[in-house]
């Protein structure tokens, strides 16, 4: 088809330069693949690291010690109330662990300020750091604590929190920005190939063509005819009339005909295997999906995603925030995710009916798992034999028989 025609209806020509490369070519995207700077992230990818950082965010956390006598809340411990409430003087627990996992998400790593008083060491407060305030510089001996320069100033190895999400190495996570820098390009470039084709109207509506030959100044003159007559918001509809033989051929052409949509879909999904996230949680193709297959798939979430970087959250909590002396008497810090799981009130009924008389479940704990107050009732606090066991009716341990 004939560029002059093409161009008779606005329609964007690649024009071959040394210098300048026009967008959508062979060239302009080949040289955006190879280009390191992502800085205006898609949608998805945006998704992908909030799904995850709220994930981290959402559960109270704590710190607790496990005795012999079982697990307790450490409320005496001086840590207690800096991370589950108020880590700073700026932000509440879940903010510091969003700006935690969003980083640590999105770039591998993490780093926190914990301010130490000078001669207890004990933990005063714990302040979020951008990627440009803190550096690493590992040692060469195999073992060996890394330093920390937070700016310009060296820092001791226990006054920065380095929280790392997934990792190959010892020193640092992956920069999952980088690792799908490709993918994540790849949908910018469908992105905007959908703005200029929509700024176009997505499709090329028809083809005017001579039934004969015209020179140059008769397609001049039909060219600025059509366009004085039909090319503005107000002129659109209009009957074209034309003072020569001309054919009028209607085209069809719409994005979805040059599976753009599907490109876009596609791209959705690659990105979210970077991340590890169900494109479910992205609210992508939801419509194909029943009730019942989106329910597990939040519940086969939980399990792939979030459960990982709770026990990544915990284990590296336990690590810089506790002393040695700490962990030896038992104390650790705890995500709660049990609010995630909880069924609907009819599920819940019958879990904790079962759990009361088949004798593993106080009545106290099933009022503290539903954030009732504990009763005073003693016998609350005793479990009661098995019903299938003991009769059809149960008492509480300790009741006399008659």
């Amino acid at each position: 088809m004939s560029s002059f025609i093409l161009g008779l209806f606005g329609v964007p020509q690649e024009r071959k330069s040394a210098i300048t490369v026009e967008r959508r070519s062979e060239q302009y995207i080949e040289d955006r693949l190879n280009n390191e700077d992502i800085s205006g992230y898609t949608s998805v990818f945006y998704a992908c690291g909030r799904v995850i950082a709220d994930g981290l965010a959402k559960p109270p956390v704590y710190v607790q010690q496990v005795t012999k006598g079982g697990r307790r809340f450490a409320t005496e411990h001086p840590l207690y109330g800096i991370i589950s409430a108020v880590p700073n003087k700026l932000q509440t627990s879940q903010e510091l662990r969003q700006v935690q996992g969003w980083q640590a998400a999105t770039t591998g790593n993490s780093y926190c300020w914990i301010n130490r008083a000078k001669r207890s060491r004990e933990i005063l407060e714990i302040v979020p750091l951008n990627p440009s305030e803190i550096s690493r510089v590992d040692q060469v001996e195999i073992g060996a604590l890394p330093k920390f320069i937070m700016n310009g100033s060296e820092m001791a190895a226990d006054e920065i929190w380095h929280f790392r999400g997934h990792s190959n190495e010892r020193n640092g996570g992956v920069d999952t920005a980088s690792m799908a820098r490709r993918a994540i390009l790849m949908a910018q470039i469908a992105e905007s190939f959908g703005i200029d084709l929509f700024k176009n109207r997505a499709a090329l509506e028809g083809i005017i063509s001579p039934d004969g030959q015209l020179d140059q100044e008769g397609f001049k003159r039909l060219k600025e005819s059509f366009a004085d007559q039909h090319t503005s918001n107000g002129k659109k509809g209009r009957t074209a009339f034309f003072p020569t033989a001309i054919k009028y051929q209607q085209l069809s052409a719409t994005a979805t005909d040059s599976q753009w949509l599907e490109m876009r879909r596609f791209q959705i999904e690659e990105i979210c295997r970077y991340f590890r996230v169900s494109p479910i949680k992205v609210f992508s193709a939801l419509g194909s999906q029943s009730y019942a297959s989106v329910e597990q798939g939040h519940i086969a979430h939980d399990a792939d995603t979030d459960a990982h970087w709770h026990d990544r959250y915990e284990q590296s909590a336990t690590k810089a925030l506790l002393t040695p002396k700490d962990r030896r008497e038992g104390y650790t810090i705890v995500l709660d995710n049990r609010a995630a799981l909880r069924g609907t009130a009819k599920e819940r009924a019958e879990y904790y009916n079962l759990g009361v008389t088949g004798g593993w479940l106080t009545v106290n704990e099933v009022r503290e798992a539903e954030n009732f107050d504990r009763s005073n009732d003693p016998e609350h606090d005793k479990l009661r034999p098995a019903a299938n066991l003991f009769g059809g009716t149960s008492k509480p341990s300790g009741t006399p028989s008659n």
